[in-house]
């Protein structure tokens, strides 16, 4: 069930074009962030807190949304292969989709997107669910009226109006010093720097040229960080990944109905994406 009508969402979003369309439109949006903020009950402050020098903020500030978007009755699963590194799915294929069943609601995010998308993708999902639609995003060309929306209300929610007042982009700058500006900016606040451009070109502070370059500037860097041998070491064993694969919120759902008996180790197994020998109470536990 939607939380806002398709008739007062729907026709300002396919005639989001018609001269009185963007006032309404940012109505819509700005009320629609604001439901979804009010049940999350995010109130920002945790992740602006976190602080953008420590190594795991960006993991953390992730966190944090998905626990409260867990506790509000949903599911976030990180999956971005079939089983098996040899079909791993690139984030230009897909970076989120919803589960079209009506209950329980399930996102699944690519982990392989980067880390600092996962919030607003997570958030753009979370808004086809307020309008009562499924998605998929990334990779395949939508109803493209209807995605702008979403990102409008998911970088809304991220950046709000009060903090992007505080961005001020130097003009005449090039792209390589401009992302570096904005970079500091988005490390402040733990939000995708994409995002943060994305933002500042919807309001109009920066043109669509800029906007553009500055993501395929990161989406390169991005790509080099990737095909870098990176030294490891300390590295997380696979029952640490299997759990924030998973999330908190089914793992402990699934370990309660094994412990009554309402759900068999086949089943649990087929849930969790796991071998049945390894679904001993210890490792539900471990997990």
């Amino acid at each position: 069930m939607p939380l806002i009508d398709s008739r007062c969402w729907r026709p300002v979003v396919k005639r989001r074009h018609a001269p009185c369309c963007p006032r309404w439109l940012a109505f819509i949006v700005a009320r629609l962030s604001s439901s979804i903020w009010t049940d999350l009950q995010d109130d920002r402050t945790e992740v602006k807190t976190i602080g953008p020098t420590r190594p795991s903020a960006r993991r953390k500030a992730f966190g944090l949304l998905r626990g409260h978007a867990e506790r509000a009755g949903v599911f976030v699963l990180l999956q971005g292969d079939l089983g098996s590194y040899p079909t791993r799915i690139g984030a230009d294929v897909f970076r989120g989709l919803r589960s079209p069943t009506p209950w329980p609601h399930s996102w699944v995010l690519n982990p392989h997107d980067h880390r600092r998308a996962w919030a607003f993708t997570l958030l753009h999902e979370l808004t086809h669910l307020w309008l009562g639609e499924t998605s998929v995003s990334g990779g395949f060309p939508p109803a493209r009226t209807v995605e702008e929306f979403c990102n409008d209300v998911a970088s809304r929610y991220l950046l709000p109006p009060d903090d992007l007042q505080q961005i001020d982009p130097p003009s005449g700058r090039s792209i390589t010093t401009l992302a570096s500006a904005l970079r500091g900016y988005a490390m402040d606040r733990n939000v995708s720097t994409s995002m943060m451009a994305y933002r500042l070109h919807r309001c109009g502070k920066i043109d669509r040229p800029t906007w553009q370059g500055l993501v395929a500037h990161w989406q390169g860097l991005q790509d080099r960080e990737r095909t870098s041998p990176v030294e490891q070491s300390g590295a997380p064993t696979y029952y640490v990944i299997r759990r924030h694969r998973l999330g908190s919120r089914l793992l402990q759902l699934t370990n309660q109905l094994m412990a009554t008996g309402d759900l068999t180790t086949i089943k649990a197994a087929h849930v969790l994406n796991v071998n049945p020998h390894l679904l001993s109470h210890r490792f539900v536990s471990l997990l």
